[in-house]
């Protein structure tokens, strides 16, 4: 699928940069993982997507259901050029702000997990352990992604010869 290739592309471009620059901690590398996860696949890929949804509407959005002249295929489109911007701006901005796409991304994608089982459950498939697999490495593991990323970017540094506070 293109966006299982578009996650493995955004992990290996991750991983190259943080090879060829250094950046000195565990967490500053778990950073920038997930700024290009956030940047990528939730990113410019989604405002991309929210154009082609925008521009040829509900043919793209048949494996959703969606039926031709549903608004929902306008709404979606908008819901992904709104989120998918604050994933591109995760470039430029960083700190706290990663919170607020981790937190929208990571419930899109396990909602869409569940959602794509559903459908083919209502459309009376029953679903294989390869189909929940897919499922997941297609949308599930980017919420898990995001949330351990996020969380390794935001352990504090350990200091040698400071006491914890307890």
């Amino acid at each position: 699928s293109m966006w299982f290739a578009l996650l493995v592309l955004s992990l290996l471009a991750a991983s190259i940069h943080v090879r060829v620059r250094p950046t000195g901690s565990k967490a500053a590398s778990a950073g920038l993982v997930l700024v290009y996860l956030l940047a990528g696949y939730c990113g410019f890929a989604q405002i991309i997507r929210a154009f082609a949804i925008l521009l040829k509407g509900a043919p793209l959005m048949a494996h959703v259901q969606f039926t031709p002249g549903d608004p929902a295929v306008m709404w979606l489109a908008f819901f992904s050029l709104g989120c998918g911007a604050i994933g591109a701006l995760s470039i430029w901005k960083r700190g706290d702000f990663l919170l607020a796409p981790v937190v929208v991304w990571a419930i899109f994608w396990t909602g869409t997990t569940f959602a794509h089982l559903r459908m083919d459950e209502w459309h009376g498939i029953t679903n294989s352990w390869v189909g929940v697999a897919w499922a997941f490495a297609t949308h599930g593991l980017v919420a898990v992604l995001l949330v351990a990323f996020y969380s390794l970017s935001r352990r504090a540094p350990v200091v040698s010869g400071q006491a914890s506070a307890a």
